[in-house]
């Protein structure tokens, strides 16, 4: 329909934007990265960079979301003995990280 001219094929649907809450003005957005930080990570690096990659991929999530108050931000790392060690908390500022 939108090669042979039609104008109206593209209708807007729904309730309009400035009737509804925005889902940017609405409570923030948790998000949690989980990481491998166990021994395999820091023995193997020397092959093909995998924690120096791990840590540059964490360092650039933690510097975009760091002035971002539309989302609380979690990393958590699992190694072969615990699942859950806390390194970022939502609470913690991630200047302080």
């Amino acid at each position: 329909d939108a090669l042979s001219g039609e104008k109206d094929i593209f209708k807007r649907r729904g309730t309009p934007y400035g009737s509804i809450r925005s889902p940017l003005l609405s409570d923030p957005i948790a998000i949690k990265f989980v990481v491998d930080i166990s021994a395999s990570m820091y023995r193997f690096n020397s092959y093909d960079q995998r924690l120096e990659r791990l840590l540059e991929a964490t360092c650039l999530i933690m510097e975009a979301l760091r002035d971002d108050k539309r989302f609380k931000l979690s990393i958590v790392g699992h190694n072969g003995s615990s699942a859950n060690i806390p390194l970022v908390t939502p609470e913690r500022n991630l200047n302080e990280a």
